[in-house]
């Protein structure tokens, strides 16, 4: 008897032990970014680091305010975060000039996550025309250099008023980083009232409960099977 609940309670342990380090964020590198490319590498790109030179929010540590104009598109409000169990992103992008508007491109980036994974996605918004695709990247190494590399998921939604996109990216590393983006196309020009695509990219990783259950479940299993051969 007291082998099996030493077993039992080394279970507990070394599942705690896998929660812990599948929740632990170190050497974390949140980076948001407005660009004219969809990988961020050419010039007239605006970026900024967590409470680095361009982050606006007054020194709030995961989370950065990022404004500017890239192109044809004024993004009045660009709010990058870490959540803790996933990322997130809230934009609103206005088309400044008199015809239609090319393409932007907004990302946030962070590392440190553990895995394997299952990286889920929603974004919800509305849009006075064009197109708005929602794009999770990575999660196969703890880089991600430029934004959109390694393995991506997309999704587009060109109905207007609304926006609605869901996505789902399985991240294979068990040290990863993972980014965000969402890419607004052709929104029409102002006129005398500006056009504008506003929205929220809300991105989850699997919560650390669910391994402590599985762990309290497999012990309740074994204290099963021990009763019945006793």
């Amino acid at each position: 008897m007291n082998r099996f609940f030493t077993k039992s309670l080394a279970l507990i342990a070394l599942v705690g032990g896998i929660t812990a380090f599948s929740t632990t964020q170190a050497d974390a590198a949140l980076v948001a970014y407005i660009c004219n490319d969809a990988a961020c590498v050419g010039g007239g790109d605006i970026t900024a680091s967590d409470n680095g030179v361009g982050d606006v929010d007054g020194g709030a540590n995961n989370h950065i305010i990022l404004t500017g104009t890239v192109g044809d598109y004024e993004i009045t409000t660009n709010i990058a975060q870490n959540l803790g169990d996933g990322l997130d992103l809230n934009y609103t992008a206005t088309n400044t000039g008199g015809g239609v508007a090319g393409n932007v491109w907004l990302w946030v980036v962070d590392d440190g996550f553990n895995g394997p994974a299952n990286i889920s996605g929603l974004l919800g918004g509305t849009a006075d025309g064009g197109t708005v695709t929602a794009y999770i990247c990575g999660g196969d190494d703890n880089g991600q250099s430029p934004v959109n590399s390694g393995p991506c998921t997309s999704a587009s939604d060109a109905t207007s008023p609304a926006t609605s996109i869901v996505l789902n990216h399985f991240a294979i590393g068990g040290s990863y980083a993972y980014a965000i983006g969402v890419q607004i196309a052709g929104l029409p020009g102002n006129g005398r009232n500006g056009k504008t695509a506003t929205g929220d990219f809300r991105t989850t990783v699997p919560e650390p409960v669910s391994l402590s259950l599985l762990g309290l479940g497999l012990a309740g299993v074994a204290a099963r099977r021990r009763r019945q051969k006793a």
